[in-house]
C-alpha cells in the first residue's frame, strides 16, 4: 500500500505545505561518530526561538525525524 493510499484509508490529509529544517551548526567532536554529533549553542538558540513560533506551523504538526542525536535535538521541542 503507498503512503496516499494508506493516509487516505486512515482519513488523514496531505498537508498543503510543508517545512524541511536542516540543522547546519553543530559541536564538532572528533571522538565521538558524526551520528550522535549534537547541536551547537547557535543552532540550539535557533531552535528555541523556532519553538517559541509555532504558530508558524499552524495546521502542520506532523513532525518527522531520524534517530540522529542533532536532527532530535531539533524535532523535539517543535514537537512539544
Amino acid at each position: 500500500m503507498s503512503w496516499a493510499a494508506a493516509d487516505f484509508f486512515l482519513g488523514l490529509t496531505m498537508p498543503a505545505a510543508f517545512r524541511y529544517l536542516t540543522h547546519p551548526q553543530v559541536l564538532i567532536e572528533p571522538l565521538k561518530d558524526v551520528q550522535k554529533w549534537s547541536l551547537n549553542q547557535i543552532e540550539g538558540g535557533r531552535v528555541s526561538a523556532l519553538a517559541a513560533r509555532l504558530e508558524l506551523f499552524e495546521g502542520r504538526r506532523r513532525i518527522v525525524s531520524s534517530d540522529k542525536t542533532k536532527t532530535f535535538e531539533t524535532a523535539l521541542p517543535l514537537a512539544l
